[in-house]
C-alpha cells in the first residue's frame, strides 16, 4: 500500500510539477521569444494559466515594424506536458480572428517558432495585413496561415465579398469589379510578396503577382 501511495505521489509530481513551476510570465516569455526577430514578433496580452496545461489570452498580435499584421482574440490553448519539460513547447490553439474563428498548432523554441492554423470566415476589413497592402471592402476570408519566426504566409479565398477601389502601393486598382479572390501572399522582412492572387467578377478575370517594399511596388497584372 505504501509503495502504491509513493508511486501515486511521484506520478502527480511528474505530471503537475512543471505546470506549477512555470509562471504565466515565464510561458509568455517562451512564446514571444520563439517568434522574436527584427522584422516580425508576437505580442501577448492577458495571458493566464488554467487547469492542467491550459492557457488563455485576451489577445495575441503578430507585428512588423510597420504595425500589426494579424490580431487574435479570446485565444485558448493546451500544452503538450512532455514538451514543457523539454522547453520546446507544442500547443494546440483556437480562438477568434476578425469576427471569424481559427484553430491550429504551434511549435515553440528560442528563435525557431512555427505556427500553422486555419481561419474561417474572418471579416476582411478586420485583417490588418490586408489593410496594410491597401485592400478594402466587405465580406469574409477563409484560409490557412503559416507563421515562421521571421515570416507570415497566408493562403486564402474570399466569400460574399464586395471590394472597394483600392490604392495598393500607390497604384489604384479597380477591385470593385471583382467579387471573388483566391491566392497567397507572404510578409517577410519589410517585403510583402504576392505569389499569386486571382480575381473574378462578372465576365472579368485578373491575376496579380509581385511584391511591395517600403510602399514601392513591382507588380504585374494579367
Amino acid at each position: 500500500m505504501k509503495k502504491i501511495l509513493i508511486a501515486f505521489i511521484a506520478l502527480v509530481v511528474i505530471l503537475w510539477g512543471p505546470w506549477i513551476v512555470f509562471s504565466s510570465a515565464s510561458l509568455q516569455y517562451i512564446i514571444e521569444d520563439s517568434f522574436y526577430s527584427e522584422r516580425i514578433h508576437v505580442e501577448i496580452t492577458g495571458l493566464e494559466k488554467g487547469l492542467f496545461y491550459t492557457l488563455s489570452a485576451e489577445k495575441v498580435i503578430i507585428r512588423s515594424p510597420g504595425g500589426e499584421l494579424l490580431v487574435f482574440d479570446s485565444v485558448r490553448s493546451r500544452i503538450d506536458p512532455l514538451s514543457l519539460m523539454m522547453l520546446k513547447l507544442r500547443l494546440t490553439v483556437a480562438g477568434n480572428i476578425g469576427g471569424g474563428t481559427f484553430s491550429g498548432n504551434l511549435r515553440l523554441g528560442k528563435g525557431a517558432g512555427q505556427m500553422l492554423f486555419d481561419v474561417k470566415q474572418a471579416d476582411i476589413s478586420k485583417i490588418p495585413l490586408l489593410q496594410k497592402i491597401g485592400v478594402q471592402g466587405t465580406g469574409t476570408i477563409s484560409g490557412r496561415v503559416s507563421l515562421m519566426y521571421d515570416s507570415v504566409t497566408i493562403v486564402f479565398a474570399t466569400e460574399n465579398v464586395s471590394f472597394e477601389p483600392s490604392l495598393v502601393a500607390g497604384i489604384k486598382l479597380p477591385l470593385n469589379f471583382f467579387h471573388k479572390a483566391t491566392g497567397s501572399l507572404t510578409a517577410k522582412d519589410n517585403i510583402i510578396t504576392i505569389e499569386s492572387v486571382s480575381l473574378e467578377g462578372k465576365d472579368v478575370f485578373a491575376r496579380l503577382k509581385g511584391r511591395i517594399q517600403n510602399s514601392l511596388t513591382d507588380m504585374t497584372i494579367e
